[in-house]
């Protein structure tokens, strides 16, 4: 270890505070030798100064309770630092705005890179939604216009066969509505459709729009890459 030259001195009752022990740090110039053997959390650069190594803090490290906001400055923690351990890759979020924020990609079916950037969510979904060229490309699950369903895996009966990443046209329990009339002409039961004595099944007319849905809400899925 280096020459210490620090302004702070210590005696036995003094109170040892971050910025005396930051000081000392500072001025000092270690060796790898200093480090113990088997420390995994520091690290000595190669001007001789201590560092923190990458993934060297971890819970083991940290006492319950110990790490709170009011420890940790503002603007410490990023979105930048934080966006692959906080969510995974591979998950699906809406979002109320119309582009997709960074570190995610719409949901929008587009063929994206094998590698780069976007390797961890083709190792994560692979080509369940489209094998994009079938070489260097995949594509996205495309969730424009569709309302997600969740997976009948394990034995379920209901939607059961269902292969996982599949889509499902829209669709109406089948049923029907019929109108049973009987009578005779001028009688005490007869009916009259559109004017005539009939006898007969007969169906209601079409009623609704161009699908059938639920109240709904507009917002962007977008998948975490």
């Amino acid at each position: 270890m280096g020459v210490l030259d620090t302004t702070y001195t210590f005696t036995a009752t003094d109170v040892v505070t971050s910025a005396k022990l930051n000081n000392v740090i500072d001025q000092t110039t270690f060796t790898s030798s200093a480090i113990a053997t088997g420390n995994n959390t520091l690290a000595v650069t190669t001007s001789g100064q201590l560092k923190v190594n990458s993934s060297g803090i971890t819970a083991n490290e940290l006492a319950n309770d110990s790490v709170t906001t009011v420890k940790i400055l503002d603007n410490n923690v990023t979105q930048a630092k934080t966006n692959n351990s906080l969510v995974p890759t591979g998950a699906f979020m809406p979002f109320a705005m119309t582009t997709a924020p960074t570190g995610w990609l719409k949901a929008n079916g587009a063929a994206i890179s094998r590698t780069g950037i976007y390797a961890n969510l083709f190792a994560a979904i692979g080509t369940t939604f489209g094998v994009g060229d079938n070489s260097s490309t995949f594509n996205l699950p495309d969730l424009r216009g569709q309302f997600i369903r969740s997976w009948a895996d394990d034995g379920i009966t209901y939607d059961s066969g269902r292969t996982f990443g599949t889509t499902q046209a829209d669709d109406l329990k089948s049923h029907n509505h019929n109108i049973y009339v009987k009578g005779v002409a001028g009688g005490a039961n007869s009916a009259v459709l559109d004017g005539q004595f009939a006898t007969g099944q007969y169906g209601t007319t079409n009623t609704g729009g161009t699908e059938t849905r639920p109240r709904n809400i507009a917002l962007l899925y977008c998948i975490k890459y």
